[in-house]
C-alpha cells in the first residue's frame, strides 16, 4: 500500500489542489492530512471543500482550533452590526466539518495500523522534530502501540524508525522555497518506508 501525507495546508488551496492533482495522476487514493487546515485567507472554504470532496482523512490542528473559535466571534459579531469584515467566510457546513474533526485517529489499512494525530499522540501541545529525543519518541510508542505514527505541526519533514515503528511528521504544505510537497509512505517493504516528494 502506498499513501500520501500532507501537513499545514493554512488555506493555499493552489498548492493543496496542485498535490492532490498529482496524487491523483499517480493513482494514490489515500491522502492523510495532519492538522491545520486553515489560516485567514479567503480560499479558507475552498480547502475545507476540496478536502472533503478528495475524502482525504484529517484531523485537527492547533491552527484550526483557534481559527474555528476566532470565526465564530466574527460571525457572531457581524450578527449584531459589530462586524462586517469580508475577510473569511465559511458556511455552516464548513464549519460543522472543522468542528467535528478530532485530534487524533485510529485507523487500520491493510492490516497496518496507523495512528494520524497533531502533535504528539498525547499532546497537541508537543511538536515531534528532527530535534525531538529518541526518548519521546519511544514513550509515544508506548502511549499508543502502531506500526505507524504520523504526527502534525514540525515545520520541515522528517521520519525516523524507533524500536520498529515508522514515524512521519510530513513539514508544512510548502517548503521554503514554495513549492508544494509531501510525503509519500509505502507499506509494501518491511519496516515501511516514506520519503519527501516536492512538486
Amino acid at each position: 500500500m502506498y499513501f500520501a501525507v500532507i501537513g499545514d495546508i493554512m488555506s493555499n488551496f493552489a498548492g493543496l489542489k496542485s498535490i492532490l492533482d498529482r496524487l491523483d495522476e499517480e493513482g494514490i487514493c489515500r491522502v492523510i492530512h495532519t492538522g491545520n487546515i486553515c489560516a485567514p485567507r479567503p480560499d479558507t472554504g475552498s480547502c475545507i471543500a476540496l478536502l472533503r470532496a478528495r475524502q482525504v482523512l484529517c484531523v485537527r490542528g492547533h491552527q484550526d482550533k483557534t481559527f474555528l473559535k476566532e470565526t465564530r466571534q466574527r460571525h457572531h459579531k457581524g450578527a449584531s452590526g459589530k462586524d462586517t469584515s469580508p475577510q473569511v467566510r465559511l458556511d455552516s457546513a464548513a464549519l460543522e466539518y472543522l468542528n467535528s474533526l478530532p485530534r487524533k485517529r485510529v485507523l487500520i489499512e491493510e492490516n497496518v495500523h496507523i495512528v494520524v494525530c497533531h502533535g504528539a499522540v498525547n499532546s497537541g501541545g508537543t511538536i515531534l522534530d528532527s530535534d525531538t529525543p529518541r526518548a519521546v519518541f519511544q514513550r509515544q510508542r508506548e502511549q499508543e502501540p502502531a506500526d505507524i505514527i504520523i504526527s502534525g505541526g514540525s515545520h520541515a519533514p522528517f521520519t525516523c524508525l524507533v524500536d520498529g515503528v515508522l514515524f512521519v511528521m510530513p513539514g508544512t504544505l510548502l517548503s521554503d522555497g514554495g513549492a508544494p510537497r509531501y510525503t509519500l509512505v509505502n507499506t509494501e517493504v518491511l519496516p515501511p518506508s516514506a520519503q519527501t516528494i516536492t512538486l
